[in-house]
């Protein structure tokens, strides 16, 4: 499975050796981030993330973030690619994150001005899983809801649902695959004469017709075809249609006051 990387949002932070003595020196910080080092949503992510490069003891009640620092030294910190690739994290990191206690009420109104409607995202749906230890955990992001007759394809696509086509596929599996898989083939009925309306010649014997949407293979054998456009690989078919979405993370200043 290819990880999802989505780099949207770089925040840089330089400190520079001042003029002044070693006592007064301060961080000189970009301009997004002054007057936002108290955040202590972002100093625990902060944390997370130097504890994930390393190992470093996650710190979740610091006061002002930029103490965090080293002067001299300059940091990226790509702290949406962080929360983008949460699914992919062992549990202890994703525990660790959790005691951050994000608030994605922002995020899902951002969501809401491209998408209109949206939703949040389970570690199940995101990890094609369905380990009930992990059924309720959320992912620190949300997306767009999946369309009718949509579902939600890992972290951030949709694909159609089996469940459409249910005269055609298996629906006692979760449907969390890039294709359906097809009902067993049925033995059509045959007879020396034609007892019933809604059978065909085959050769010199008379053979129930195949339901709609089933395709006659062999003599007596009906197998269900592909709905219009879904390569058909025998067994199954590969679903076709799929909707890329945006995911909306977290972000510093989310939990300000408005």
């Amino acid at each position: 499975m290819m990880k999802f990387f989505l780099p949207l949002l770089l925040i840089s932070v330089v400190l520079t050796e001042g003029a002044k003595p070693a006592s007064k020196e301060v961080p000189v910080l970009d301009t997004f981030l002054i007057g936002k080092a108290s955040d202590t949503k972002f100093s625990c992510l902060l944390s997370v993330l130097d504890k994930i490069n390393g190992d470093s003891k996650i710190e979740t009640e610091r006061v002002d973030w930029s103490k965090a620092l080293q002067e001299g030294v300059q940091q990226g910190v790509d702290m949406n690619t962080l929360l983008l690739q949460y699914h992919y994290l062992s549990p202890e990191d994703r525990d660790d994150i959790k005691t951050c206690g994000l608030n994605l009420g922002r995020a899902m109104e951002r969501c809401k001005a491209v998408y209109q409607d949206c939703s949040k995202i389970t570690f199940n749906e995101a990890t094609f899983s369905v380990d009930p230890m992990t059924e309720q955990e959320l992912l620190p992001f949300v997306s767009r809801t999946c369309p009718e007759n949509y579902i939600r394809y890992g972290c951030c696509a949709c694909m159609r649902s089996c469940s459409n086509y249910p005269e055609l596929f298996e629906l006692s599996s979760p449907d969390q695959h890039g294709y359906c898989v097809k009902k067993a083939a049925r033995v059509s009925h045959i007879s020396d004469k034609r007892e019933l309306d809604d059978m065909e010649p085959v050769g010199d014997k008379y053979v129930a017709r195949c339901e709609k949407n089933w395709a006659r293979v062999g003599t007596r054998l009906c197998v269900p075809k592909c709905p219009l456009g879904w390569q058909d690989h025998g067994d199954r078919c590969l679903k076709t249609g799929k909707i890329n979405l945006m995911p909306f993370s977290w972000q510093p200043g989310d939990e300000e006051a408005s």
